[in-house]
């Protein structure tokens, strides 16, 4: 990632490639170092809806919301407390890798845009290439695409297209 302001050129690079999450360790583990210069990350946002999975239990447990950083429940099957703290993102690379010639979704940054297409690439910077792609406004299919290159900095999350049926429900009081 580079950026160019004021004439400086500031950049963010990754020092010490991804590594595996090991689930037996019960303490905190580096999986991506990044090399900055000129600049820092200062933030994550955990937007959206996540979902966990019990190691021992296979419980699953959805629309946790991470906005304030940790979450906490209780797992029936386990008869004990389940957590997430210390949230660290991880580089979402390697997972889109091993999503080329799969169906995959993408949400936009905006409005309420999604693509549902199979994954022919992804680049450095993350721009994406799907082939076969449908458009959904609202949940609504608006037509077939066919080939569609989608710039990173639209991207707002994306997801495996398997076993997802395309319609949001609207949230109501």
């Amino acid at each position: 990632m580079r950026s160019l302001e004021a004439g400086r050129t500031h950049s963010a690079s990754i020092a010490t490639a991804p590594a595996s999450y090991e689930q037996s360790k019960n303490k905190g583990q580096k999986v991506i170092e990044f090399d900055c210069r000129g600049l820092e990350f200062t933030e994550f946002k955990a937007d959206g809806d996540w979902e966990a999975k019990g190691i021992e239990s296979s419980t699953t447990f959805s629309g946790i919301d991470l906005t304030d950083g940790e979450w906490y429940d209780y797992d029936e099957k386990m008869g004990q407390e389940v957590s997430i703290k210390d949230f660290i993102p991880m580089n979402p690379r390697p997972f889109l890798q091993s999503l080329i010639n799969e169906d995959i979704i993408v949400r936009l940054k905006w409005g309420h845009t999604e693509y549902k297409g199979q994954l022919v690439s992804v680049d450095s910077y993350m721009n994406i290439q799907l082939s076969n792609t449908e458009e959904f406004i609202d949940g609504k299919s608006t037509g077939s695409l066919g080939q569609v290159l989608i710039r990173c900095n639209n991207v707002l999350w994306i997801s495996a297209a398997k076993d997802v049926k395309m319609n949001d429900v609207q949230m109501a009081d």
